[in-house]
């Protein structure tokens, strides 16, 4: 079986009362957040829209960690 070539974290955030009111002043999704993760090309995608239309994306792009031997990265200490 072949590995799938994303992964996607998804949150979804709302508002209102806890307890015996939950429900009561319900109101509409305020924050979306979503990572997606490209295996192949090894970068990260993060999405996240707020209440008021407020959208932010970055893009973040990260080696991949070889072992190469070599704990020069440990001895910095």
């Amino acid at each position: 079986m072949a590995a799938l070539p994303h992964i996607v974290c998804f949150f979804v955030s709302t508002a209102g009362k806890n307890g015996e009111e939950l429900g009561a002043d319900e109101e509409q999704i305020v924050q979306i957040v979503y990572l997606l993760y490209d295996q192949n090309n090894n970068k990260t995608s993060l999405m996240e829209k707020e209440d008021e239309e407020q959208e932010k994306e970055e893009d973040v792009e990260e080696e991949k960690d070889h072992d190469d031997g070599d704990d020069d990265d440990d001895k910095q200490k």
